[in-house]
């Protein structure tokens, strides 16, 4: 295919994976006099290996070729063609390399073409991957962004791939979890700047799930709709009077979520618990977030635990009073529309502090 056949410019979602930046190396090298001897010449050819219809999956097929670490090293590009060259870092001097073709192959239609040339030196580096592999990126974002703890995550991909060893070299640690969620809390920050209720309820108006048809329309517990978020309900507080500020928010569940008031009203007959937090304080555009639902004892560990299971979450602008009756009045109207039942609670606690409850949920702090 020569280069004057038809001009393609490389869609712009096509970005190197660069580079260094992603691992850490160990600081051993071998001497000025071993390195000649040691070091391969870049190669003159290269084999394809195979070929993908995205550029994401071909990255992912490069990462996960040989076990080795490569790292982008060039780019160059013609009309027609568009090559990313990536070095292996996983050996000194080492003169293999990997690349990425960006091909058109006519009628605006592309292939990504996976090639490979030259050889691996004997001496052998160890290189540690800062970040998640890509391999995994986009499960591990999904699941950060559905509200899965760092532990808890990486024990699910554990089990996922215990079967399959070369992907759980590529598990990550806790820490680059954590990292990677704090990333993503900070990339989403436009997400939260709603800072009026008309343009706040219009985007609740389509998500909201108030009746039993609607809620019940997903049972299948492997579909992943059970965890897709469901507006309980939207409101607006306060703005009555001069000097009574106006305050919006949303109770928000999912369908797998919010079947814990069922389980935990059949679970605690006569004693049901529930608890509140709103200690916790979004850093974009001033939302504060309540969770709210009751607790079970647990076997662990050789002792029994205390754990929270959640019902709903309340995202409003500011705390109140009118807030939390909201909250409590809103569960206990989609528990019984949804599974028939009463919500009777016998104890509450809300940030640690006791309060004593009716059978409504109407409270009072003592």
């Amino acid at each position: 295919m020569s280069d004057e056949e038809s001009e393609w410019v490389a869609p712009p979602s096509v970005t190197e994976e660069s580079s260094d930046s992603e691992f850490s190396y160990d600081s051993s090298s071998p001497s000025e006099g071993a390195q000649a001897a040691l070091s391969q010449p870049r190669p003159s050819s290269f084999t394809r290996v195979a070929s993908y219809d995205a550029y994401a999956a071909a990255k992912e097929a490069l990462d996960d070729h040989n076990g080795f670490v490569y790292t982008f090293e060039s780019r160059y590009e013609t009309t027609t063609l568009l090559v990313r060259v990536f070095l292996c870092r996983s050996h000194q001097m080492c003169g293999h390399r990997l690349k990425i073709g960006a091909v058109d192959i006519g009628n605006s239609v592309i292939q990504f073409h996976l090639e490979e040339g030259g050889r691996h030196t004997l001496v052998v580096r160890r290189a540690r991957r800062r970040g998640i592999h890509i391999s995994l990126r986009e499960d591990v974002d999904s699941l950060l962004k559905m509200g899965w703890g760092a532990t808890r995550l990486r024990t699910l991909l554990q089990h996922r791939y215990i079967d399959h060893p070369r992907m759980s070299t590529n598990i990550p640690t806790v820490r680059q979890i954590e990292n990677r969620r704090a990333y993503l809390v900070r990339s989403c920050n436009a997400t939260w700047e709603i800072t009026n209720h008309v343009t706040f309820n219009a985007w609740a108006s389509d998500r909201m799930c108030t009746t039993r048809e609607d809620f019940m329309s997903v049972t299948d517990d492997g579909d992943a709709e059970m965890d897709s978020r469901i507006i309980l309900d939207s409101f607006v507080i306060g703005g009555g009077s001069e000097g009574d500020p106006t305050s919006f928010g949303i109770i928000v569940s999912s369908r797998r979520v919010f079947r814990n008031v069922l389980a935990s009203v059949r679970g605690q007959p006569g004693e049901l618990s529930c608890a509140t937090d709103g200690t916790y304080k979004l850093h974009f555009a001033g939302w504060v977030i309540v969770d709210c639902g009751s607790e079970h004892v647990a076997w662990s560990r050789g002792s029994f635990a205390h754990k929270f299971v959640p019902w709903a979450y309340m995202f409003v602008r500011s705390e109140s009073k009118e807030a939390y009756t909201r909250l409590f009045c809103v569960i206990r109207e989609r528990a019984r529309t949804f599974f028939d039942i009463d919500v009777d609670v016998a104890s509450f606690a809300r940030q640690g502090k006791r309060i004593v409850c009716s059978r409504t949920l109407r409270c009072t702090k003592v």
